[in-house]
């Protein structure tokens, strides 16, 4: 029973741990602080945590101040289409 409970255990410490990086997605683009090429970067530490993939974010140039919700339509953008590089193409490096 002790090795069933440590598994169950180690199950629950892994869910919870996908929930806070799902919950910390879903938040609204930043307009402060580092913005929307902060959460940028945020996307790929958190690739960069849960998956084999090298995954990198390069600005070109400066980030005009984008109002709030569009800021927020290209944040998810941006981690749609790199969920679905990961989950779909079999990538080894989403930029």
């Amino acid at each position: 029973e002790l090795g069933l409970a440590e598994r169950v255990g180690e199950g629950l410490r892994e869910t919870l741990g996908r929930v806070r990086a799902l919950s910390r997605g879903l938040v609204a683009a930043e307009t402060d602080g580092p913005g929307l090429p902060g959460q940028l970067e945020a996307i790929v530490e958190r690739v960069r945590a849960t998956s084999p993939a090298r995954c990198a974010f390069e600005l070109a140039g400066p980030v005009p101040r984008l109002d709030p919700p569009v800021a927020t339509h290209l944040l998810r953008i941006a981690q749609e289409a790199v969920a679905n590089a990961l989950r779909h193409s079999g990538a080894g490096h989403v930029s």
